[in-house]
């Protein structure tokens, strides 16, 4: 309601502001009267939506009609008491709503970067969504041509031919080969992450540069000869357990490091049976050292 303490304050009728006209007024409780007005106006209706507490200390708000009321709905009204109202309260609102557009439209402007920052990273999401689906044929496709030994089941690899054959992919069919694209890529990963922990009972051989060198050349050999990809027990080739690795240190070539050529001796110690000696000797014998 109206605020008190303030000099100069008007008792005898209601505030002409915000385009306002008062229809009539009437007495009511609590030795007040209050003024109804014609009907809203824009000003009034921003102001108040804007202050609203400030607009209703100042003895503003919106009145129901009162049986024997000529209107309906609700219009402006104003609570004028027998202290009256402060004129100089009552200038300060239209600086309070300009203050309140400020902050409004500095609100709206961070909401609106907020919407474009989550909408570009939506797009940016729904790219890379397209880029991975069109790219998933080719990159299935290379990795059964260039690492077909990391394809650890021929029913997967049976799986993934039948669906890089299609001439489209449904949701369903794109994302069963990408379950089996990233298991291989799986298999690689972690025989990249094996094989660069050193084995500690081969790293003094490791650390001879010629039995590196050694090293990589078994490797080379025995990736060669491993046509089956260990899929059958033979005499030829790395084993199941040894594959993945034998195949990753095979991609390094000549450039093998102490810590993988500590796993290469240690994988080609258990295959040390379909090695030329020469090159046996050479690896654990010292030959030629």
């Amino acid at each position: 309601m109206p605020e008190t303490g303030c000099t100069d304050r008007v008792t005898d009728r209601a505030p002409e502001a915000f385009g306002l006209t008062w229809a009539y007024s009437r007495a009511v409780r609590g030795d007040r009267r209050l003024f109804i007005a014609e009907g809203e106006t824009g000003a009034f209706a921003d102001a108040y939506r804007r202050c609203r507490d400030e607009m209703r200390t100042r003895g503003y708000s919106y009145a129901e009609p009162y049986v024997g009321d000529a209107f309906t709905g609700t219009r402006p009204c104003f609570w004028l008491s027998s202290q009256g109202w402060d004129p100089a309260a009552l200038d300060a609102i239209p600086g309070l709503v300009r203050e309140r557009i400020v902050e409004s439209k500095a609100r709206d402007a961070e909401i609106m970067a907020r919407r474009a920052a989550r909408d570009a990273q939506f797009t940016a999401a729904l790219e890379e969504q397209r880029r991975r689906h069109e790219a998933l044929v080719p990159d299935a496709r290379r990795s059964m041509d260039e690492r077909r030994w990391s394809w650890a089941k021929a029913a997967d690899v049976e799986e993934a031919e039948a669906l890089i054959a299609r001439k489209t992919l449904g949701h369903a069919a794109h994302r069963r080969l990408r379950a089996l694209l990233d298991r291989a890529d799986a298999n690689v990963a972690r025989a990249e992450a094996a094989s660069a922990v050193p084995v500690a009972s081969e790293l003094g051989l490791a650390r001879i540069p010629a039995i590196r060198a050694a090293a990589a050349e078994g490797v080379a050999l025995m990736t060669e000869r491993d046509s089956d990809r260990a899929s059958r027990r033979n005499d030829s080739g790395w084993s199941k357990s040894t594959s993945y690795v034998g195949h990753v240190l095979a991609a390094r070539g000549e450039d093998l490091d102490e810590a993988q050529a500590s796993n290469a001796l240690r994988i080609l110690r258990t295959h040390r049976r379909q090695l030329p000696p020469p090159l046996a000797a050479r690896l654990f014998e010292g030959a030629g050292l």
